[in-house]
């Protein structure tokens, strides 16, 4: 089938007509950028590789890809020759040439541009790829018995994303051994099945208390990041104590310990904003007994949770920096009467163009039938607090059995407001009232 006519609508470029990337030219063609790779190698279009840089960086011209266009397009609308018209039988040599040439060419583009994978399945320790057409492109047999995740769990731990923004998926896979106690890897594999980079956690963290050797569990995996070029945050875990912490890899697979934390870290969030971006860590800090949110810069120092000087929950030799925000969320009413740990829990952190939902668990016991809901603006400000729709069924389960001595109704939080507490590296502490909402969610 013939391409469609080519139309460019308004695309990025510096003030030379400079398009730095195969998604700025492809945008200034009006065509994907697999169409705008195979221009390139198929169509002599004029595009330039970046020396020294990047896998795949490449830079184009836009006064350049103008003349190419014209000539392009005059040189498919060519004349038959009258050589050609009066002699039919060299015409048939001729197109079974091209016709053969077509063919070679195709086979080639298909191997030096392989189908982007779609979908990925982990499944009796192999992973495998699928194209469009649900058919295995290729196939990776872990060395060691891996175990099986499905559902969200799955779709956390195994997910493609264009980590270096040259328009081909990579496949990140955060798998665990079944017979060794909470011994994780990451892996990082190419579009074409190519191992890139692995990253196992080694760490040692030393208190006042003890030292903490592992081994180390994945939480939580997330990708983000405000250019081409994306980060991988990790959220690591102790498989018995408290202390946990994130590492943020870049796209080329080089580690960095970003975040200390006196706590377990259970799910992250990456939050996009004019700005800049955030990672955004919930879990617990057991210094506070109280569930949390950790607010980080993508590109800031290592920093480590604000805790009291001499604490048995502070590290030995802590970063010296803090986090960008870090937010105390603190237990319900109804927590003490129903949970049998002495804290809550940030389990659930959804971002969006207009805000951040913060969900805890005021159970702690599997599934999330009592929460309370923390409303942050965009720029991550606490603006409000909710009750979840279970708490008014245990409030009135507590009265009935004569532990709560008020109706839901008269309920004190449940009117609010609520006090947060926050810490900032200029403020330090402080107490912030947020208001309730008049319903349960």
């Amino acid at each position: 089938m013939a391409d469609t006519p080519l139309s460019r609508p308004p695309a990025t470029q510096t003030s030379d007509g400079r398009l730095n990337s195969w998604k700025e030219i492809s945008a200034y063609l009006g065509k994907d950028v697999r169409t705008a790779i195979r221009y390139a190698k198929d169509r002599g279009m004029p595009v330039h590789r970046v020396p020294g840089g990047k896998r795949g960086a490449v830079y184009a011209y836009a006064h350049e890809l103008d003349a190419w266009l014209s000539n392009g397009a005059a040189k498919r609308q060519a004349v038959e020759p009258e050589s050609a018209r009066r002699a039919p039988w060299r015409w048939l040599i001729a197109a079974a040439g091209v016709a053969a040439l077509a063919v070679t060419v195709l086979a080639a583009r298909h191997w030096i541009i392989p189908e982007n994978p779609v979908s990925v399945t982990l499944a009796a320790s192999k992973l495998t790829a699928y194209g469009e057409d649900r058919r295995p492109l290729w196939s990776h047999q872990f060395p060691q018995p891996v175990r099986e995740f499905s559902g969200d769990e799955l779709a956390r731990r195994v997910r493609l994303v264009d980590l270096d923004g040259d328009g081909r998926p990579e496949i990140l896979a955060a798998t665990r051994l079944t017979e060794s106690l909470w011994r994780d890897q990451l892996w990082c594999f190419s579009s074409s099945g190519k191992l890139l980079w692995q990253y196992s956690p080694e760490m040692t963290l030393r208190s006042a208390s003890r030292q903490y050797t592992g081994p180390w569990h994945f939480k939580d995996v997330v990708v983000g990041g405000s250019g081409e070029e994306k980060f991988t945050w990790v959220a690591v875990g102790h498989h018995t104590w408290w202390p946990s912490f994130i590492v943020r890899l870049e796209a080329a697979g080089r580690a960095v310990i970003q975040f200390e934390h006196s706590g377990s870290l259970f799910v992250l969030e990456h939050h996009q904003t004019p700005e800049g971006g955030y990672l955004l860590a919930g879990g617990l800090n057991n210094e506070y007994d109280s569930a949390i949110l950790a607010v980080l810069k993508d590109d800031q120092a290592p920093a480590a949770s604000p805790q009291p000087p001499g604490s048995r929950f502070r590290s030995e030799q802590p970063p010296a920096g803090g986090p960008y925000r870090y937010f105390l969320l603190p237990p319900t009413e109804l927590h003490a009467l129903v949970s049998p740990a002495p804290y809550n829990q940030t389990k659930v952190i959804h971002s969006a163009s207009d805000g951040v939902q913060v969900w805890t668990d005021e159970e702690n016991r599997g599934p999330l039938t009592l929460t309370a809901v923390y409303e942050f603006s965009a720029g991550l400000d606490p603006k409000g607090f909710t009750l979840g729709s279970g708490y008014r069924k245990v409030h009135l389960r507590l009265e009935r059995e004569g532990k709560l001595h008020h109706t839901i109704e008269q309920c004190p939080e449940r009117r609010g407001p609520k006090e947060l507490r926050r810490w900032t590296p200029i403020e330090g502490w402080s107490d912030i009232l947020v208001p309730a909402a008049t319903r349960e969610r």
